[in-house]
């Protein structure tokens, strides 16, 4: 199930609450203190949300919209209580012919609602039965009643208000309405607003918000003027919505006339729409649109494209605001949410983005359900809160999977106290989890995981959190920072840090790894260190000679195991206990692929060497031979490994636990010389520790009186990744592999389209375009695999590959998923980012064999 977004359907309880609110609504924004603080502003009830992204939906447009939407413009206020309004509002305007909108009642059951539903991965796919799809609400378009004959523009005075009238927020600043002007007997019109709408017994809307209108020629062809009256359909006066805009038609019958002003020579706010770049045939007679020619889109991806990374490295040098090192998750958040807020910043790191643990975690974005045994609440009630905004921000990578937890006789804990847990765990989401969990008995354990061994199983609570490409996540959240004007270079390693005369770190000197082109200095005015890992090692290079040193860190090592689907077959992630010390392991669904993981052992040595032992992998082997008596694993079944570390917070030196026993919690430090450094957290709650960082920053720099003027909100938890905007209502995954095959000209199979499609989000729809181009880049990498070559000249161009290794490991996943580890495509890949990138021959080899050498890293332990 989709989790509940109450900001999409609820309202505030009442005027009197509205101030208690964690955030104003969009019209509160937009309106005088006087407006705010008026009961008539504000209302106990209001309309259900229009859909801002999807197309239009085929039903009639006065058929209600479904509880529970999603909004393509993100907006939540976290922690918020089931029985208020979450975040902005979303409003529309309705017509007097449309049926009234649905009210709900402060505090009902209807206003709480359930749960809406989104589909849940399994092993064999990521989509689930229609029914455990998420829905986004369409809300019906307003069309004028025939024989309307008035529009005018409301102006945003209090005194302007219609008496009478019942007001209702229309908060979200990505809210849409649409109307027939022609029917209203006018010029096609198309009026702009941040708006508060209000409806009026008898027929009438209206807004308490200036509104700019701007007519359209009866023979434009998006007028309604122009269409006969059979074809006056809302949908043809729709154009584009932008995120920032509010489109209204405002028509009262009791106006004699129709006051427009006169047609303004001024441009629209937003082009009129262009055709759907995956329309392969034009209207007969029509010329191919420019914008749907494969060489068109592809020079336009170039000019709006990343730079490469030598780019950035030409670009690093420059004065900056904040500078972040390292390029994990923490990192890459950290920079996102400072160059939103207005700083100018840089990101180095001194190998790949997402290198190090922020791609070889456990995949998960989850609430931590076994942190309740140690009552970290404060904890799971963040993780589960950030899991709800990692599900709208990137759709495509953040899916809800099942977790199946098997208690059999004798278990630690038994199945009273397991499900006591459950619902505190599905409380601290405020129940808005993908799905409320449900308690199995052993015959339905056996239906949904026949491979599990049910000897002295009792049942199995099924729960919900959600599965993730670790390192797709990471990249899009630095790429996003860049797009934002934030420098995000590669292969920069820190060698030392820049001091002031008073001895404050005030930037630091960055070495070419890459490219060998020497040493570069950037002065920057707080430096961050977000080094995981690397943190002590960080830290020490700006510590004062002779001083003593402490380190911050418990690094404990986490492996997994990979394995074919077949030898190990999973609809769910089953929670395992080792048999042996009882610490909490996981067999997770990975498409044709399982995995098994993850250790917790302490790590003392080079964070750049960590590998899996042969000890590690025979630990996993065991555990999943205990659960899984009909599937016995041995190490020749083992396609691959992986190895990370977890960079915990050092308890007290006296303190005496083992490595689960660890906090998992973040802290922020501040040295004497000013650096500050990020330690401890987990991925699911990068965006908020990455927020806390900033925040620290803004307060240093206004504490050294250099603070940049004019800063602004960050509102990282509102604004979708690259590969999730535009993404559709419904979270039609196959939706979305249509259009990109139908952007390739169907060179590209259902499958490698399925493929881009969960990847790289609407991102794919370039991709598709790309292989129009050039089919050639349609080719697999590896026979019978969906990784095509378009995939490689994608990395290079667009997200900063700069090496075999960047491409195979952090881009495609071939390191992990193919049988061969991607060896056998290393040459080929190699040779098309030489070709991109302009290497010779030797530097070709030299890619190849280091690419060779993390291969034989992961493949250590068979020796062993």
């Amino acid at each position: 199930m989709r989790p509940h977004r109450p900001s999409a359907s609820q309202v505030r309880p009442s005027p009197q609450a509205a101030p208690s609110a964690s955030r104003s609504t969009s019209s509160q924004r937009g309106a005088s203190p006087s407006q705010r603080s008026s009961p008539s502003a504000q209302g106990p009830a209001m309309h259900e949300a229009p859909s801002t992204h999807a197309p239009p939906s085929p039903g009639p447009a006065s058929s209600p919209p479904p509880s529970g939407a999603r909004r393509g413009s993100i907006t939540r206020s976290a922690g918020a209580s089931p029985g208020r309004a979450a975040g902005r509002l979303s409003g529309s305007i309705h017509s007097s012919t449309q049926a009234p909108p649905r009210q709900v009642v402060p505090g009902s059951a209807s206003q709480r609602g359930s749960p809406p539903q989104r589909r849940v991965s399994t092993a064999s796919s990521r989509r689930a039965s229609p029914g455990t799809k998420r829905v986004r609400a369409r809300q019906p378009r307003t069309t004028a009643p025939s024989g309307s004959s008035a529009c005018r523009s409301i102006p945003t005075s209090a005194s302007s208000r219609v008496p009478g009238a019942t007001p209702s927020e229309s908060g979200s600043a990505s809210s849409l309405g649409t109307g027939s002007s022609a029917a209203l007997g006018c010029p096609s019109i198309v009026a702009v607003a941040r708006t508060a709408a209000i409806s009026t017994p008898g027929s009438r809307s209206v807004s308490t918000t200036r509104s700019s209108c701007v007519a359209l020629p009866p023979s434009h062809p998006r007028s309604s003027a122009s269409a006969s009256p059979a074809h006056r359909s809302p949908a043809l006066l729709r154009p584009p919505e932008p995120p920032c805009m509010t489109r209204i038609i405002q028509h009262d019958r009791s106006l004699p006339g129709c006051p427009l002003p006169a047609p303004s020579p001024a441009p629209l706010p937003h082009p009129l729409p262009r055709p759907s770049p995956v329309q392969r045939h034009p209207p007969a007679g029509q010329p191919r649109p420019a914008s749907l020619q494969p060489r068109a889109r592809r020079a336009r991806a170039r000019r709006s494209g990343m730079p490469t990374r030598r780019e950035m490295w030409e670009r690093l040098g420059e004065d900056v605001d904040v500078l972040v090192v390292g390029g994990g998750i923490t990192g890459a958040g950290i920079a996102r949410d400072a160059v939103r807020r207005g700083l100018k910043t840089a990101l180095v790191e001194m190998n790949d983005l997402a290198y190090g643990t922020s791609s070889r975690s456990s995949k998960l974005v989850h609430g931590g359900l076994r942190y309740l045994e140690h009552y970290e609440f404060s904890m799971v009630f963040e993780s589960v809160s950030e899991r709800r905004i990692l599900m709208d921000l990137a759709p495509h990578l953040v899916n809800p999977l099942g977790f199946l937890f098997p208690v059999y006789r004798g278990s630690r804990q038994n199945l009273f106290v397991i499900n006591v847990g459950m619902w505190l765990y599905d409380g601290l989401s405020l129940f808005r989890s993908p799905k409320i969990h449900k308690n199995l008995k052993p015959a339905e354990v056996a239906e949904l995981e026949p491979a599990l061994d049910r000897s002295g199983l009792k049942g199995a609570p099924l729960y919900y959190d959600c599965s993730t490409d670790d390192a797709r996540l990471t990249l899009e959240t630095a790429l996003d920072a860049a797009h934002e004007g934030a420098i995000v270079c590669t292969g920069a390693k820190v060698k030392r840090f820049l001091k002031d005369e008073r001895g404050r770190v005030a930037g630091a000197a960055v070495e070419d790894t890459l490219g060998g082109e020497g040493t570069k200095e950037i002065r920057a005015k707080v430096v961050i260190n977000a080094t995981g890992p690397w943190t002590d090692t960080t830290r020490r290079l700006s510590s004062v000679p002779g001083q003593e040193h402490r380190d911050v860190l418990r690094p404990t090592k986490g492996i997994h195991i990979v394995v074919a689907a077949e030898k190990l077959p999973v609809e769910h992630a089953v929670v395992c206990f080792h048999p042996t010390d009882e610490r909490v392991l996981f067999a997770l669904p990975w498409g044709d692929r399982t995995y098994v993981g993850t250790t917790d052992t302490d790590y003392a040595g080079d964070p750049a060497k960590v590998a899996a032992t042969a000890e590690d992998v025979d630990y996993l082997i065991d555990a999943a031979n205990h659960y899984f008596p009909k599937h016995p694993l041995a190490r020749e079944d083992v396609i691959s490994t992986w190895a990370g570390l977890r960079p915990l917070i050092a308890p007290p030196e006296k303190a005496s636990m083992s490595e689960s026993d660890v906090s998992r919690e973040h802290e922020i430090l501040v040295g004497r010389d000013g650096l500050i450094t990020i330690a401890g957290g987990k991925l699911t709650t990068y965006r908020r520790m990455a927020a806390e960082v900033v925040d620290k920053a803004v307060r240093l720099l206004k504490l050294t009186r250099m603070l940049p003027a004019d800063l602004k909100p960050a509102k990282t938890d509102e604004n979708p990744l690259p590969g999730g905007r535009g993404w559709p209502e419904d979270d039609d995954h196959d939706a979305v592999a249509g259009r990109v095959r139908a952007a390739s000209q169907d060179v590209l199979s259902p499958e490698v389209a399925r493929h881009l499609a969960d990847n790289y989000g609407m991102q794919a729809l370039e991709i598709g375009a790309m292989v129009a181009e050039d089919p050639g880049l349609g080719r697999a990498l590896v026979e019978g695999r969906p990784e095509i070559m378009a995939q490689v000249r994608w990395a290079v161009e667009r997200e900063l590959a700069a090496t075999v290794a960047d491409v195979m490991v952090r881009r495609t996943q071939l390191f992990y998923r193919d049988l061969d580890q991607g060896l056998g495509c290393a040459d080929a890949v190699a040779h098309e980012m030489a070709r991109l990138l302009g290497w010779d021959e030797k530097t070709q080899r030299a890619m190849v064999k280091a690419y060779a050498d993390e291969v034989a890293l992961s493949r250590a332990w068979r020796e062993g």
